[in-house]
């Protein structure tokens, strides 16, 4: 299981949107991957540790190239900070990054990844 660490910085707010909150990392480690992961999350001033589900790569949807690190925490409602810092370890890889033909069908397939936790 690949680990790496990062910190949190201001994203977009679209999945906010679309009803799934991600945290949006910054990290100086080398992420060849992209795609969709199931991941386990630790803040490092806390020792408890969430699921969740990791987008790593451009978001076509959006016409956004740039690769990103977004994370959807599976039953979390706390406010994360700017600065704050995160352990990530990647789990299975649950598919590739792909285009959508809307943004409903993005939030549909979301849902349908979060099922193959």
């Amino acid at each position: 299981m690949m680990e790496f660490f990062g910190t949190v910085i201001s994203g977009d707010g679209i999945g906010k949107t679309l009803g799934f909150p991600t945290i949006n990392m910054s990290t100086e480690e080398i992420l060849t991957e992209t795609g969709v992961f199931s991941v386990h999350i630790q803040f490092l001033h806390d020792p408890q540790k969430f699921v969740g589900i990791l987008h790593l790569g451009p978001r076509p949807t959006l016409h956004k190239l740039e690769k990103r690190v977004e994370i959807f925490v599976l039953n979390f409602s706390k406010t994360v900070l700017n600065g704050t810092m995160v352990k990530v370890s990647m789990g299975k890889k649950i598919r590739d990054v792909q285009k959508f033909d809307s943004l409903d069908d993005l939030k549909i397939q979301i849902q349908k990844d979060i099922e193959m936790i």
